[in-house]
């Protein structure tokens, strides 16, 4: 077996590829926060079947080409307001199939046990509700988890789909 020395290490570093963070995130099965919102859209326009990354992009187009917004793939983060979203999911998304649910937004700096990016916002589906604690479901990571009213009311806002 050989042995890994500082030197072979710097000889590494010279010579790999280092992959930039952002295409790492978007790497399969890896979270990338730029899609959250897109992926909880898909999760609402399919009932929780289809809301992988194809779905997600497939969302994110979507929505800049029904709001005429220019839409750059390689950096399509959800960077409008909770009522241009809201209006986007009443003339697009209401119109087909679509379950209820609730698309909960919020800085992930600002809640307990969620850690972010400053200036980034994060959304997950809120899927209950129950003696002051919410259960919610991440369509990015496949994470479900709970969050107490406390932290709920510290959220940027909650569109019903």
């Amino acid at each position: 077996m050989k042995t890994l020395t500082k030197k072979s290490l710097e000889e590494m570093a010279r010579t790999m590829y280092v992959i930039p963070e952002l295409d790492l995130n978007s790497i399969v099965g890896a979270y990338d926060e730029r899609d959250c919102v897109w992926h909880c859209l898909a999760y609402a326009a399919s009932c929780g079947e289809d809301y992988g990354d194809d779905a997600a992009f497939f969302m994110a187009q979507d929505y800049h080409c029904n709001m005429g917004l220019p839409f750059d793939e390689e950096n399509y983060v959800f960077s409008g307001t909770g009522s241009q979203l809201n209006s986007y999911i009443s003339q697009y998304i209401h119109s087909g199939n679509y379950c209820k649910t609730k698309i909960f937004v919020f800085d992930p700096r600002k809640l307990s046990g969620w850690s972010g990016t400053p200036g980034t916002e994060h959304a997950v589906i809120i899927t209950g509700y129950n003696d002051g604690i919410y259960s919610y479901f991440d369509p990015s990571s496949g994470q479900s988890g709970t969050m107490g009213d406390q932290d709920y009311n510290k959220g940027k806002y909650a569109i019903s789909v």
